[in-house]
């Protein structure tokens, strides 16, 4: 049984914004994970190493994510330009009677 999604060319638009206000929030994370290291560790190396490294690996995790949002923002703009050239037309072309398609 499929379900029927219905989504306007405004809200694919709003989604496109949120996922920019997304991707600023991850890039102004900097520094913030290695910040806790100092105050998690329990006094066992391996623990600092793990918070460390976690740290590192979220650096370049969240450089990742952060891109993969803009482009996804960029898409969704491009779909929603898309979708009102396509409602601009039809309207046209119902208000002419349908010539011109």
């Amino acid at each position: 049984m499929g379900v029927t999604v219905h989504v306007t060319p405004a809200q694919v638009r709003a989604m496109a914004t949120r996922l920019r206000r997304l991707k600023t929030a991850f890039e102004n994370l900097e520094g913030h994970t290695e910040a806790y290291a100092p105050v998690a560790v329990s006094g066992d190396s391996r623990v600092e190493t793990q918070l460390l490294e976690f740290g590192r690996n979220w650096s370049s995790k969240r450089d990742e994510m952060a891109e993969q949002m803009d482009g996804l923002a960029g898409l969704a703009l491009d779909a929603a330009k898309a979708y009102e050239g396509n409602e601009r037309g039809m309207q046209r072309g119902f208000e002419g009677g349908g010539a011109g398609w």
